[in-house]
């Protein structure tokens, strides 16, 4: 029977940071003797679950590993990554153009060059559904796994972070250490904030997190359905011209991949498989 593989203990998560997923996820998954979110044992009395065998070929029992699930549940939620995207994985990128996948991976198997310059990643498409928010949450979890910090937010999540700390200082040490100066900032959706609801405020925040990130090499992805020209007016030249100064322009074009996933979903229920979280 295949096991999961195990996690490093390393991604346990420090007291504070467990206290925080605590506020955040009031049903936070406590504890891997208690149940699982993988396998329900709590409810099922097994320890087991139907999935896909490792060549993809038939649904196969796999022994389940809780503890290895909860840590690497916990680890992924504090970076930003929920549970939807925590089961997902590079097959499910069957949709996304392959030239797409290309460069983002020529970037992620060339990561420490890349992040040790500053290089920054934009995912753009006028289109929805083109896979930039999954490919953007792919490339997040293979940097985790290669021990890069990443934290993950959209921008309306950055901003309520900022003003949290006008409150307390715990607040505001965390925005400095999860927005200013993790290794790697990934904002999905960049732009949808603009419009009626965009404001000086929202651009200034934005000027002053590029620009310290910017001076100190820490890199910026982000998906977003703004062309690059848009992005200059819709932010301004300065803040545009400080993003765009080192970057990778991804044009991730193509169908609405959603139809076809939410068919697999329907199917993977009928059959009673049971999707792992997964790293990479």
């Amino acid at each position: 029977m295949p096991r999961l593989p195990k996690v490093p203990l390393t991604w346990m998560l420090e007291e504070q940071d467990s206290n925080r997923l605590r506020q955040q996820y009031p049903d936070l998954w406590e504890s891997p003797q208690k149940s699982c979110i993988t396998c329900m044992f709590h409810r099922t009395g097994e320890k087991t679950f139907l999935w896909w065998n490792e060549d993809l070929s038939e649904p196969v029992l796999w022994e389940c590993d809780c503890t290895a699930q909860w840590i690497l549940h916990r680890f992924l939620l504090i970076h930003g990554i929920g549970k939807n995207y925590q089961r997902l994985g590079w097959n499910d990128a069957y949709a996304v153009n392959p030239a797409t996948q290309y460069e983002i991976l020529t970037y992620l198997d060339n990561a420490d060059l890349y992040v040790d310059r500053g290089m920054n990643m934009i995912l753009h498409s006028p289109d929805a559904g083109t896979g930039k928010t999954l490919m953007l949450m792919l490339a997040a979890k293979k940097l985790l796994k290669a021990g890069h910090d990443v934290f993950v937010a959209q921008m309306n999540t950055i901003v309520e972070m900022y003003t949290s700390g006008w409150r307390e200082k715990a607040d505001k040490d965390y925005f400095e250490r999860r927005i200013m100066n993790c290794g790697v900032l990934v904002v999905d959706d960049l732009g949808k904030e603009t419009g009626q609801n965009h404001i000086d405020f929202i651009d200034r925040l934005l000027d002053r997190v590029i620009r310290h990130r910017t001076a100190n090499s820490l890199p910026t992805f982000a998906s977003t359905n703004l062309t690059p020209e848009q992005l200059d007016s819709g932010y301004g030249r300065y803040v545009a011209s400080l993003l765009t100064e080192t970057c990778m322009f991804v044009e991730t074009s193509g169908q609405d991949w959603r139809p076809k996933a939410r068919e697999r979903m329907q199917d993977e229920i009928a059959r009673k498989l049971v999707r792992p979280l997964v790293i990479a």
